[in-house]
């Protein structure tokens, strides 16, 4: 199976969902709810079970792995030192 696009995925996500919950509830159980999925991060996609920890905002969540990625990207700016910084 080759590289599958963001759209496919959450087709089969969405499928496999909707099978989980047929599943269930011939075994009596209550379907899985939006509110039931682990959040994802709003930047990469990942689910909070595939990464280490998950920040989450008012309606956003950044995992480990995007903050680790934003801070090596503030660090490598090239930041002039303020001319206070270099007298002092």
């Amino acid at each position: 199976m080759g590289n599958l696009t963001t759209d496919e995925l959450k087709a089969a996500e969405a499928e496999l969902r909707v099978a989980l919950n047929k599943l269930r509830a011939v075994r009596g159980e209550p379907p899985l709810t939006a509110s039931s999925q682990p959040p994802y991060c709003s930047f990469c996609g990942r689910a909070k079970n595939e990464v280490r920890a998950m920040i989450a905002g008012a309606s956003v969540h950044i995992c480990n792995v995007c903050v680790a990625e934003a801070s090596q990207l503030i660090q490598a700016e090239e930041v002039p030192p303020s001319p206070c910084v270099q007298a002092c």
